[in-house]
């Protein structure tokens, strides 16, 4: 018997083949470590379902996404980096495309997957990080100030 709160990593195996498989679904079952590269490259005819885990790291640009798939979701894992170009393709957008939300992926507004969700209100990595540099930033400064006015007010 296992915890369901167990995480399971599974990035050491090695999948040298997926062979003839169309159809993947593995959400919710606390995988981690990165997304096998077989994986990613591998042309899933119908769908690709690794969404709710722990999986983390970058995506391969060349992600596949064929031409027939009907579903990906990987989202509310730990991805980042940039999006893979593939996800930008206009056939894709006949795919029910679930990636961003959950995730922290470098990227500009105007380059999110139209069909994902989340792809309005989607805020890329690199946008977060530079708000809270500018609020630590504007934080810091008012406080040096504060300490500067009553270090002032005192001193007389």
């Amino acid at each position: 018997s296992h915890s369901s709160s167990k995480i399971y990593n599974y990035s050491h195996i090695y999948y040298p083949r997926v062979g003839n498989l169309s159809d993947l679904s593995l959400s919710n079952n606390h995988l981690s470590g990165t997304i096998p590269i077989s994986f990613q490259k591998y042309n899933f005819s119908v769908q690709l379902l690794l969404s709710n885990n722990e999986f983390s790291g970058t995506l391969i640009d060349a992600f596949t996404i064929s031409l027939t798939q009907t579903a990906l979701s990987l989202s509310v894992n730990r991805l980042s980096g940039k999006l893979p170009n593939s996800f930008l393709q206009p056939y894709v957008s006949e795919v029910s495309l679930e990636v961003l939300s959950g995730n922290i992926f470098e990227c500009n507004q105007n380059d999110l997957p139209a069909n994902d969700p989340d792809s309005k209100s989607y805020s890329c990595g690199s946008e977060n990080l530079n708000t809270a540099l500018y609020s630590f930033g504007l934080l810091f400064l008012i406080i040096a100030i504060t300490i500067l006015v009553i270090l002032l007010l005192y001193a007389k």
